[in-house]
């Protein structure tokens, strides 16, 4: 019988579901990619080189922010100039190679 209540596709041809069981040939594949990770010391300075060559940090300061790296995570800390500075910070490291997830404790600036 076809579905839809013997209405449907094969209705009235006999038709019946068959499962085929052949043997089938199991193979165990292995990934042969390996992720080279870079070291956490190395993620940091290149991303504080990179925020210390941009003019528009550069001119606002960012003497007070400090980078540290671990196994993926940045934690960016210290006072920004403004809340802009702290904005471009964020983004900025999650464009970092090696940084997979940032966890702020920057604080806010003083308003002046």
């Amino acid at each position: 019988v076809g579905g839809f209540g013997g209405t449907g596709f094969g209705a009235g041809s006999g038709l019946v579901n068959v499962v085929s069981r052949s043997a089938g040939v199991r193979a165990a594949l292995q990934n042969q990619i390996s992720i080279i990770r870079p070291a956490n010391a190395e993620v940091a300075g290149r991303f504080t080189n990179r925020l210390d060559r941009i003019p528009a940090v550069r001119s606002e300061g960012n003497a007070s922010i400090t980078v540290s790296v671990d196994n993926g995570t940045a934690t960016v800390s210290g006072t920004p100039a403004t809340l802009d500075q702290a904005d471009r910070i964020i983004k900025m490291l999650k464009l970092e190679p090696g940084v997979y997830r940032v966890d702020n404790k920057m604080t806010a600036p003083a308003k002046n």
